[in-house]
């Protein structure tokens, strides 16, 4: 195709494209909504600190003139994991031991494996209470089946969990038959596993055993909120992808399908947090610990959005 009738192929496609009407509606409600953006901006700047807002400035710039510098939009807060805090209490340990301290109860099973365990065992029953509801009357055999045998599986952790927990604490055996059972045969997400979070006052126990939990639930509840930031950026991604360069049937439902096994993750990852928080908050209260509830703020539905994404409630500009 030779250059003029390039350019008249063009104009022909370009000349039935209503850009002109949908780009000239934008533009009259970007006008109308930028002073409250800017508005809005303005008092956003207002709380940050000048010599801050000015280095994160000049950074920026730098970075979009040149991206080989520091990218400022990386996160350079490093915050616990589960595996460095699981390390930590591994290493304090094998130093006890050294020293010829020991205040295991089982031969198998330490005071950070029991906790650890327990804490494992809490992922699986969210897991398997998400597998449970996504069966429906039509389900095929192969996925009930599947639900069955995990259910089964966590039945026999559960029972292990219980033995190993009445040796670091007795008590748990009158707690679990003081526990008014609202089903008569409870499925095995719904069984209480008596962690230190869950037992707070109500009798004693060693408080090394909540100190451990509290440590290991600081560090879930920081992961929980990584895995949902990178999750939501990953789903504004895919949301711009499929809007602005899938077309077709197949290539929308492929990308239909990602989304929804990354909002799983989100949907996951938000259950994990609420779960590490009200423990911490728990956990807080019987070992004096303040603040606690400063630092891992309630997690709303209205919050879990991407920065791209408006507040419920309003539109897209």
């Amino acid at each position: 195709m030779g250059p003029g009738t390039r350019r008249d192929t063009l104009d022909y496609h370009f000349a039935n494209i209503p850009a002109g009407d949908s780009l000239l509606k934008k533009m009259i409600t970007a006008t109308s909504e930028v002073a409250e953006h800017v508005i809005a901006h303005q008092e956003l700047e207002a709380t940050i600190d000048a010599e801050k807002l000015r280095s994160w400035t000049e950074a920026m710039v730098a970075w979009e003139l040149d991206p080989t510098n520091p990218n400022p939009y990386e996160v350079t807060v490093k915050t616990p994991t589960q595996a460095s805090v699981r390390r930590q209490l591994a290493e304090e340990e094998e130093r006890a031991l050294a020293a010829g301290v020991d205040f295991s109860l089982s031969d198998e099973v330490s005071p950070c494996s029991l906790i650890a365990m327990g804490i494992d065992l809490e992922s699986e029953q969210r897991s398997l209470k998400t597998l449970t509801n996504s069966l429906w009357d039509h389900s095929q055999d192969r996925q009930i089946t599947r639900v069955k045998l995990r259910s089964n599986a966590l039945t026999r952790k559960l029972e292990e969990w219980f033995s190993v927990l009445q040796l670091y604490i007795p008590t748990s055996v009158l707690l679990r038959k003081r526990e008014p059972q609202k089903k008569e045969n409870p499925k095995p997400f719904e069984v209480k596993l008596w962690l230190p979070s869950q037992i707070g006052k109500s009798v004693s126990f060693d408080r090394s055993l909540a100190d451990i939990e509290y440590k290991l639930r600081n560090a879930q509840a920081h992961e929980a909120l990584g895995v949902l930031r990178r999750n939501l950026q990953i789903r504004a991604t895919l949301y711009d992808v499929k809007d602005r360069w899938l077309r077709g049937q197949g290539a929308n439902t492929q990308a239909l399908n990602a989304i929804a096994t990354v909002q799983a993750r989100i949907a996951g990852a938000r259950d994990e947090y609420r779960q590490a928080r009200a423990s911490l908050l728990a956990l807080a209260d019987l070992l004096g610990l303040p603040n606690v509830d400063k630092e891992f703020l309630p997690l709303e539905d209205r919050d879990i959005r991407s920065m791209v994404e408006a507040e419920p409630g309003q539109g897209e500009t």
